[in-house]
Parts: C-alpha cells; structure tokens; sequence
C-alpha cells in the first residue's frame, strides 16, 4: 500500500491539468471582486422582495454559488433558488433549439419576481426563450438576468443585453468558472478551473 507521501506524488498540479496553451482572460481575484459587487447591488434592488434566483445548469453552477453567498441577507431578506438544466449548444455548435428540465415545479413563480444566472450569454438564444418563457408560460411578476460573461457579438442580433453583467468579453470561445471548453478537456474539469481561460489562435 503506498504511503501518504507516495499518493501525494500521484496527484498532479493544477498546472499539469490546465492545458498549457491556453490562457487567462479574466482571473480568480477579478471574478471574485466582480461577483461580490453583483452580490451587493441585487440586494439592495430586490430587497424585501423575496425573489427567486434561478441558476441554468450546468455551466451557471459555480458562478450561482458564489453570487448567493455574496447577498447581502441583512438588507435582501428571504429569497428562494431553484435550478434549470437548459441548454443549445452540442459540443461548440448552437442548435437554435432550447432544451429545458426543471428540478422544481415551474407553478411557483407565478407572480414572483425571478432573477435568471447564467454562466455565459453569446448568441442569446438560450436567454430570451427563457426570459419569453418567464413571461408568457410562468407568468411570473418579473424577470430579469444576471450573467458572467456577456460576448460582444453579432450573433445577438435581437439586442438582449441583461441588466447585470458581470464581464464584457470578445467573441472567442473561453472556459473555466462554469462554461467548458467544448470537449477538448476530459468530463467536465474545465468548467472548474478558477480563472475565465482561452485558446489563443
């Protein structure tokens, strides 16, 4: 049986997991200050509200946790969180067509209002059928998005800019706090890696 300090050797650094070749576009520090600020300034406008965080799977988990514990609790009150895997992408590629699964029953948030986190927002798509759906099928009292990363592209070409933006970023794919990098790092370590990261061309 191999002792501790022959395990320990076995185990890789974070820097032999992270590929070599990519790099940092927006770091563990800045995501952690940005995240604190968005923290605050939902508080302070949902306060007394009890509004419902909705947070999309799976890329949106990471960034989710670390917005709730930065509520501020004295001045925001009670809230409520609820999970949505959601999702049109296939590897890199958008399909145009959303796939949703509740974890809960969608009945509640009639006429609650509901703040939607994703993890990044590029063409989206994704976006407004779930902020459409909000509106027309849950019949919530309001509904508005919070996101991480918001590409500055074309491809959104109906104007949707969420009301809270936690990084602009250009149009390339990036991965690490939530999104991943599209198969070329095995399972699902890539959305974990602490800093937004990219492959430069």
């Amino acid at each position: 049986m191999a002792t501790p300090e022959q395990q320990a050797d076995t185990i890789p650094s974070l820097s032999e997991i992270i590929p070599p070749h990519s790099e940092i576009l927006i770091s563990s520090e800045q995501i952690r200050r940005r995240v604190e600020e968005l923290g605050k300034q939902i508080s302070h406008d949902y306060a007394g509200k009890n509004p419902i965080f909705l947070c999309t799977l799976k890329g949106g988990f990471i960034f989710f946790a670390d917005l709730v514990r930065n509520l501020d609790l004295q001045i925001l009150g009670k809230f409520e969180i609820g999970f949505l895997r959601a999702s049109s992408y296939v590897g890199q590629t958008s399909t145009q067509e959303l796939k949703l699964i509740p974890t809960f029953d969608l009945t509640i948030l009639k006429d609650r209002d509901i703040i939607i986190a994703e993890d990044l927002i590029d063409s989206g798509f994704s976006a407004e059928t779930l902020i459409k759906m909000a509106r027309e099928d849950w019949q919530t009292q309001s509904v508005e998005m919070i996101v991480l990363l918001f590409k500055l592209t074309g491809r959104n070409a109906n104007g949707l800019r969420p009301r809270y933006i936690g990084y602009e970023i250009p149009d390339f794919w990036v991965f690490g706090v939530g999104p991943d990098d599209g198969g070329l790092t095995p399972g699902d370590t890539s959305r974990c890696f602490p800093d937004i990261r990219y492959y430069p061309s």
